[in-house]
Order: C-alpha cells, then sequence, then structure tokens
C-alpha cells in the first residue's frame, strides 16, 4: 500500500498541483485527494475505537502527521474538483479561495469543539495561523483583484462570526463551572 500511495501522490496529487495550474484530467486527482483525507481520518479513529493503540489520542506527533495529510488530501481533492469544473486560472484560483475558506472553517470548528477538550483547541489554535498565514502569503500573491477580495471579505466575516459565537460558548462553559 506505501508503493500504492506514493505513486499516486507522484501522479495523481503532486504537490506541484497545488502550486501551479497544470491542465489534465483532474478525476483520478479528486479521488484519490479524498481516500487520502478518509485513511488519514479512518486510521487513528479506528485505532482508539478498537482499543489497540491507548496511547494514540495523547500522541502529538501521530495526530499532528494525521492533520497534515487531511489537509493534503482535502486541498488536493478541492483544487482538482475545481479544475474539473474550469480548468484555466480561474478554477486554480477558485480553488485556492475554498482551500483557505475550508481551513478557517475547519479551524474554527476545532476551537468550538475544543471547548471542552483542549488537543482539539490547540489543533485549531495551530490551525487558524497556517489559514491566516496561506491567505496572506500565498493568495495575496497568487490571487487577481476581485478573487483577493472576496477571498478577505469570506475569510473576514466568517472569524467575525466565529468570534462572537467563540465568545459565547466559551462565557457558557465558564458559566457552568
Amino acid at each position: 500500500s506505501l508503493i500504492g500511495t506514493s505513486a499516486a501522490l507522484r501522479t495523481d496529487t503532486p504537490v506541484s498541483a497545488l502550486l501551479t495550474h497544470v491542465s489534465g484530467q483532474r478525476m483520478p486527482g479528486a479521488l484519490v485527494g479524498a481516500l487520502i483525507a478518509l485513511v488519514a481520518i479512518g486510521i487513528p479513529v479506528t485505532a482508539v475505537r478498537v482499543g489497540k493503540l491507548r496511547e494514540l489520542p495523547g500522541s502529538a506527533p501521530l495526530w499532528s502527521l494525521s492533520g497534515l495529510v487531511v489537509l493534503y488530501g482535502t486541498a488536493s481533492a478541492t483544487m482538482a474538483a475545481c479544475l474539473l469544473v474550469r480548468d484555466d486560472r480561474t478554477g486554480f484560483l477558485t480553488g485556492h479561495i475554498l482551500i483557505t475558506l475550508c481551513w478557517v472553517v475547519a479551524a474554527i470548528v476545532l476551537l468550538l469543539r475544543g471547548i471542552r477538550a483542549a488537543h482539539l483547541r490547540i489543533a485549531g489554535m495551530v490551525l487558524l495561523p497556517v489559514a491566516l498565514a496561506k491567505l496572506l502569503l500565498f493568495d495575496l500573491a497568487t490571487l487577481d483583484g476581485v478573487s483577493r477580495v472576496v477571498a478577505f471579505l469570506c475569510a473576514g466575516l466568517i472569524l467575525l462570526a466565529a468570534g462572537a459565537r467563540y465568545a459565547r460558548a466559551l462565557s457558557r462553559e465558564n458559566a457552568r463551572s
């Protein structure tokens, strides 16, 4: 399976596909990216539920690696799906906007779920600056004027709404304590 995975990463979901627009067939990339993300979620969750690896929930390096693989898989699947719809620069830029917004939403979900679970809160606090760094460093340099405005507005509105929701949830949790 390791040989098949490395072959799929080289041919169907290479890192270069996330950095530059290359025309070509995108269906295998979308499927492989989604499969990578599902496996990266499924293996640790199954291991915890089966109880074979009781120390896994506290193993930060393993969960971090799983999180990075999930981000890579979902980013590859998102980009490939956008290029399936429109295989040009517009599809590439739309893919990056969606990737950034998905990362921001995932970070917020982790923060909200992490009010009671510290490891989820930490993951959200790590992912949010990563998503914002991508927005500022990559998207700012790559996106055109209108796409840049849309990405910043959507990310800002999501962060504003999430900040208000997080503050309410945190105050409710403190009131219970």
